[in-house]
């Protein structure tokens, strides 16, 4: 099986983004005071080969050989600890594959979805 990620990701508030640890906003979210946090801006493109596995015996997932995806999302950081992240997922398949029991086959998906994460 063979597979690639390429990411890509710019902040649009002139934050650095540290390599390990939070992003910490140059003001956190207080809209009474004018000051929204931090936001940024990802791209993601990846493709995922496990026709290899198939010739070599080994059970994959489904018939489908290769699979790529295309991901662009928007990270809202209220805080160091608050983030609320937009993503939406393009997937395209090299043969249909049915995505839910009744459904048609399809040779694309699109998924949508919205996070809001708080850790401490």
């Amino acid at each position: 099986m063979t597979g690639a990620n390429l990411q890509a990701t710019v902040l649009l508030t002139g934050e650095a983004k540290p390599l390990e640890g939070r992003l910490k906003p140059a003001a956190n979210f207080n809209p009474a005071e004018g000051f929204w946090g931090a936001f940024e801006l990802a791209a993601r493109v990846a493709m995922l080969d496990t026709s290899d596995g198939e010739d070599a015996g080994v059970v994959t997932a489904g018939t489908n050989g290769e699979t790529r995806e295309v991901a662009i999302g928007l990270n809202w950081y209220m805080a160091p600890n608050v983030v609320l992240r937009i993503n939406w997922n393009h997937f395209i398949f090299e043969e249909d594959v049915v995505l839910a029991t009744g459904d048609s086959p399809e040779d694309t998906q699109d998924v949508f979805y919205v996070r809001w994460q708080i850790d401490f």
